[in-house]
């Protein structure tokens, strides 16, 4: 290709030396230049609103800050070889929302809406699906307080209109809510709970039922979300709005519960095969519980810890920790709002 444009059957060894150093250096520069740009557009950036919300709790596990990465004069090296045909290369595809492992295949994450109908989103933003719910009663649905502010639906429903969503592909109206009594984020003892009524009951789907028994550290659950898409190694990076499920294990157990993003290149026994972490938009989703059954709902998506490597930019990777509003714990409350107690499921931790 080189010969096409420059006569070079006279260049000598120093010659082609010069050649590829001069290359080398351009290509340097057009990815400093690349990088440069992309900060200035970062910078400008409107920032998303952090719909899974920050929390500041002290971690009880490690996470390696350090990972193996590729530097970027490496990557110039590469882009200079690999066209002459001496280095090949592949690179991993982006994954999708629910933060996934690096080495799986975002398809492998990606579920139909119709696999669980009583969980549903709050509020398409643009391309964006804000917040999740959960059906647990055929009136009720259950989410997090704070996604009341995230979306429309605390305005909409104080200015006395009701607030549509899409449930089961039906379009069902939402006429109040009820934010647990002590939600209050500034506060230690904060509950990041809320209740959604339905304007009647709905005949479908068939709502989750709660988990009947306590929760312990190792137990498996499943999460799930349309919020944004990344991969463990890098965090969040953008929306598209594709439905995901994806399983972790509880690594603490108190008033809420947590879960870890373990690393699988640094904890290979202990990273399931669909490990992953919510990302931006997934608060309020459900943490559910397989059982012999059928699923049923132990905790809701409530945010992330900020730890010393917290950055909202990379949010959900490698060592990040979720937590969850521990259901068990405020059956009473749900039972007082929608007047009944609501039916229960056991399961074997």
């Amino acid at each position: 290709m080189l010969a096409s444009v420059i006569n070079t059957s006279g260049w000598g060894s120093q010659e082609w030396l010069a050649a590829v150093v001069l290359a080398f250096i351009f290509v340097t520069m057009g990815v400093v230049l690349w990088r440069i740009f992309g900060m200035f557009k970062l910078a400008r950036r409107r920032r998303a609103a952090p719909n899974l919300r920050p929390l500041r709790r002290s971690r009880t596990a490690t996470r390696d800050d350090n990972p193996p990465t590729t530097s970027w004069p490496m990557l110039a090296l590469l882009a200079i070889l690999v066209p002459f045909g001496v280095v090949t290369a592949s690179l991993p595809a982006q994954a999708g929302p629910i933060i996934t492992r690096h080495d799986v295949a975002s398809g492998s994450y990606e579920i139909a809406t119709s696999d669980f109908p009583a969980v549903f989103f709050l509020e398409q933003q643009g391309p964006r699906k804000v917040c999740v719910a959960t059906l647990i009663h055929a009136q009720w649905a259950i989410t997090a307080a704070h996604c009341l502010d995230e979306t429309s639906l605390k305005a909409s429903l104080e200015s006395g209109a009701t607030f549509q969503v899409q449930l089961a592909n039906e379009t069902r109206a939402i006429d109040a809510f009820v934010i647990h009594p002590l939600y209050d984020q500034a506060s230690a003892r904060d509950v990041d709970l809320a209740l959604l009524r339905f304007t009647a009951p709905v005949p479908f789907p068939r709502p989750i039922l709660l988990a009947d028994g306590d929760v312990s550290v190792g137990q498996l659950i499943h999460v799930f979300g349309w919020g944004f898409t990344g991969q463990g190694l890098s965090g969040r990076d953008h929306d598209d709005g594709k439905f995901r499920r994806a399983s972790n294990r509880l690594t603490q157990v108190d008033s809420r519960f947590s879960v870890l993003f373990d690393d699988p290149r640094v904890d290979r026994g202990s990273t399931e095969d669909l490990e992953g972490m919510p990302s931006l938009g997934d608060s309020g989703g459900p943490a559910l519980i397989s059982t012999p059954q059928g699923y049923v709902l132990g905790g809701i998506t409530v945010g992330e810890v900020i730890g010393a490597a917290f950055n909202e930019e990379t949010q959900g990777s490698y060592g990040a920790v979720a937590v969850f509003e521990y259901l068990r714990l405020h059956r009473d409350w749900i039972s007082s709002v929608v007047g009944i107690s609501l039916e229960s499921r056991s399961f074997t931790p």
